[in-house]
This record gives C-alpha cells, sequence and structure tokens, in this order.
C-alpha cells in the first residue's frame, strides 16, 4: 500500500520529532555535521517522510538527522513526502520498515544494541508479538 499523499516542501518550524522515536536526541557526533555538509554542497538527495497532523503540523517518520542538519546550516524547509494519516500502529510499522530499508539488519548508526532491542520490542508490541532479546543484551 502507498501511504504519500505527494512530496512538498515543508517548513522546518511545522516539522516535528515524535516521542517514540529511538532517537530522541539527535547529536552532532552521529553524522549530523558530515550530513550538513553534505547538504550545503549538494543540497538534499533524499526527502524526509512526514504524516501531516490535525494541526497543520508534521510528524517525521523518517528523517531526523537530515532535519537536524537542515537546521544547522540554516535551511528553512526539507523536501517532505506527505503521507497520508496513520494509525499509531501503522505509524510505527512504516518507521521500522524505513529505518531496516535503510540499514540492513537492523543497524541503526549508533544507537546501542539494548535501544536498537527496546524499539523492536515496541514494535512488536503493537502487533501483538513478542522477541527474543539478543544475546548481547542483558
Amino acid at each position: 500500500m502507498d501511504y504519500v499523499i505527494q512530496t512538498e516542501m515543508v517548513a522546518l518550524d511545522r516539522l516535528i520529532a515524535d516521542g517514540s522515536s529511538p532517537r530522541q536526541t539527535v547529536e552532532p557526533l552521529e553524522g549530523v555535521l558530515e550530513l550538513a555538509l553534505s547538504l550545503r554542497e549538494i543540497g538534499q538527495r533524499a526527502p524526509i517522510q512526514a504524516m501531516r497532523t490535525s494541526n497543520g503540523d508534521y510528524l517525521v517518520i523518517d528523517g531526523l538527522r537530515r532535519l537536524e542538519a537542515a537546521r544547522l546550516i540554516g535551511l528553512t524547509s526539507l523536501r517532505t513526502e506527505v503521507y497520508e494519516p496513520l494509525e499509531r500502529a501503522e505509524f510505527m510499522r512504516v518507521r521500522f520498515t524505513l529505518n531496516n530499508f535503510r540499514n540492513p539488519r537492523g543497524r541503526m548508526g549508533p544507537l546501542t544494541e539494548r535501544t536498537q532491542h527496546d524499539f523492536r520490542k515496541k514494535i512488536a508490541e503493537q502487533f501483538g508479538r513478542a522477541i527474543a532479546a539478543p544475546s548481547n543484551v542483558q
């Protein structure tokens, strides 16, 4: 199913992070500085994904590092694939799918194995499933 309604330029102050994101804050050491340089030199190569909310804001599904990089270099808007409104469980499934598609084997950059496991567990619980902890996660 295709959830994207359209692609549009969205003002950065209308893009908001979802409280359930595994990346609550993005530190420059997590590659944001390099991404910011790339945005400045090359421009935005891939749109971020966000869902329009009832109050007119856009809840970021995928692209928090790009959003932070854009803020860092003073951009005012980003090209955004705008999704139709999604139920919470579907929103989480789409986010998880996008992260795993971009990061094979579920590697979400510098997140710890524990954080990755907790995020996967939260997704599984949304669908009434259980997952086993990796052997290196206590």
